[in-house]
C-alpha cells in the first residue's frame, strides 16, 4: 500500500471513503449472514432431535411433539427465507 498524499487524503470525500470500504464491508455483511444460516443449522437439528425425544416418551407428551414441530417448521421457513436472501443479495 502506498499512503496518498496529505493535500489529496484530506480533499477526499466521505463518499470516497465509503466506496473503497463496500467491498470489504459486503463480505464482513456476507460472512455474517453464513455464520447466522450455520446456527440455524445447528438450532434446525437440534430442534429435530427435539422432536425425536419427545415422540419416543412414555407417556407420550403430544403437546410437547406439536410445540417442537411447530418451531422446527419455523426455523426451516427462516432458513429457507434466508438462503433466498443470500442469493438475491450475494448470488450465493
Amino acid at each position: 500500500m502506498k499512503l496518498k498524499k496529505y493535500e489529496e487524503a484530506i480533499l477526499q470525500s466521505k463518499e470516497d471513503l465509503d466506496k473503497q470500504m463496500a467491498p470489504a464491508r459486503a463480505q464482513e455483511q456476507r460472512a455474517k449472514l453464513q455464520m447466522r444460516l450455520a446456527e440455524l443449522s445447528i438450532e434446525i437439528q437440534g430442534r429435530e432431535n427435539a422432536v425425536n425425544t419427545a415422540a419416543s416418551r412414555y407417556p407420550l407428551d403430544v403437546n410437547s411433539i406439536v410445540s417442537n414441530l411447530d418451531e422446527l417448521d419455523l426455523l426451516k421457513r427462516l432458513e429457507t427465507q434466508l438462503k433466498g436472501i443470500a442469493e438475491q443479495l450475494f448470488g450465493a
